[in-house]
Order: structure tokens, then sequence, then C-alpha cells
């Protein structure tokens, strides 16, 4: 099971009695997501059709088989991606998410002198977060410049 689910859902947990995890047709999704299958927390594999404004107080998901549900609230966690050529111009090693690999504390690429931060290095999109990662990517970026300025050796 995929750590950025079981967070999800754990979350989802603290403000409803019920959770149900929508895999939206993906079997394997499904599979990975089994040992969830305890209350609070069910499993639903039938594809969605769309979801309708229920005017703010829920929404109706409505499957592409006809049935319908009711929610009063529902949590996504979409697939993203890094925006912009950067990945690419500069050759940069990405997880298996997308996200660019820049591990902690420091952030740096695998590219020596690149640093990265924010919601483009973590499956964990959560403002606190990014704001973290970029005041070490700061702190490391800086001591880094200033290494090579007084010719010290690489710190990192």
């Amino acid at each position: 099971m995929t750590g950025i689910h079981m967070v999800i859902a754990a979350n989802a947990a603290q403000l409803s009695d019920e959770v149900t995890l929508y895999t939206h047709g993906d079997e394997a999704l499904a599979e990975q997501l089994s040992p969830l299958a305890k209350a609070p927390f069910k499993i639903d594999t039938r594809k969605i059709q769309r979801l309708v404004d229920n005017g703010g107080s829920s929404i109706t998901i409505q499957f592409t088989h006809g049935s319908v549900k009711e929610e009063a609230f529902f949590v996504h966690n979409p697939k993203t991606t890094v925006q912009g050529p950067f990945i690419e111009q500069l050759g940069l090693d990405v997880s298996p998410t997308g996200d660019i690999l820049a591990p902690p504390p420091f952030h740096q690429t695998s590219v020596r002198g690149v640093f990265a931060a924010g919601d483009c290095i973590t499956p964990y999109k959560a403002t606190p977060a990014a704001i973290a990662s970029g005041c070490n990517s700061a702190v490391a970026l800086t001591a880094q410049l200033q290494a090579e300025k007084h010719s010290f050796p690489p710190l990192f």
C-alpha cells in the first residue's frame, strides 16, 4: 500500500466515522489498499462518471453503470506533475511518483548545486512542508555558495 493513500485515509477518518476509498476501477490500487479494508475504511472499485455538487452541503457520485452515492465530503489527491521543462533541461532524477529527487534535509538534487523545494519534491502536497523544504534548501544553497567562494571543501 502506498504511504500517501494511508495518510490521506487516516486524515479523512478524523472527520468521518466511515471512509470510502474510491479506486475508479483500478484493481491494482484496490489490492494495494486491501490492508485498509476494515472499519472505518471501505474500498469501492466502481468507475466514477462524474461528481455533482449538491449546493455545498454534499456531493453525489455518479458511477458509470448508473448507480449513485451521496457523500458529505470528498477528498481527492490527483496525480501531479512538475510544471516546466526544468527536469529535462537540468537532467534531474525523479521518483516513481514523478517528483524531483531531492533528499532531506538540504534538498540538493542529483545535480550538484541544483536544489529543489516545495511540492515538486514530495507526493505530500502541504504548505508547511513546502515552506520548510524551502528554508532548508536556502540554508544549504547559501552554505554551498559560501564554501565555493572561500575554496572550502564541499559541505555535502
